[in-house]
């Protein structure tokens, strides 16, 4: 996603960010800005797991308990409603927001991704190993193993920050997503 006006307007929050004192890696506030903005320009289709943008049959997935969008933006708008932030501070609590977006992320491969959403789709209800590979008949072929071996992953998976959290949990056979 190359946009000049989107690029000139983070290299100018970097810049005052850094004449602030604060120091930032552009490249992080970068992508974290343009993932951000594109999954923001399409409301009805944010979602706690997504496509990188940049990296091919790679998704990210955000725990909600890691990421409270309604809170993180309601902050922001009532402060903007009542009149109290100047450019700079809404400017610092949206980098702030988009730092922890980026740094709570999970990297999922592709059949990581495909198990977790429909995992995640099918919240509150668990699945079976069955279940599961009967829902993805229609889409693709997995086998009792691989499903298994893909859930497994799942349930002990590093974010980008390096803390350690699962995504899937198992009981007596019965698979559901955590907090996805």
């Amino acid at each position: 996603m190359d946009d000049p006006d989107l690029d000139s307007r983070i290299a100018s929050i970097i810049n005052a960010l850094e004449a602030a004192g604060l120091t930032v890696e552009p490249t992080l506030i970068h992508d974290a800005a343009v993932g951000v903005a594109h999954e923001l320009a399409q409301p009805d289709r944010f979602r706690a797991i997504h496509a990188s943008l940049n990296e091919k049959h790679v998704s990210y997935a955000i725990r909600d308990s890691d990421l409270d969008l309604v809170r993180e933006v309601g902050a922001v708008a009532a402060a903007i409603a009542a009149g109290l932030p100047s450019a700079a501070s809404v400017i610092v609590g949206l980098l702030v927001f988009l730092v922890r977006y980026r740094r709570k992320r999970i990297r999922l491969d592709a059949d990581q991704a495909v198990l977790l959403k429909l995992l995640s789709e099918s919240r509150p209800a668990s699945c079976s190993i069955e279940e599961i590979i009967a829902r993805l008949a229609q889409s693709r072929r997995f086998s009792a193993e691989q499903v298994t071996s893909v859930l497994a992953s799942l349930k002990s998976v590093v974010q980008v920050d390096g803390n350690v959290t699962a995504l899937v949990g198992e009981d007596h056979g019965l698979w559901r997503a955590i907090d996805v």
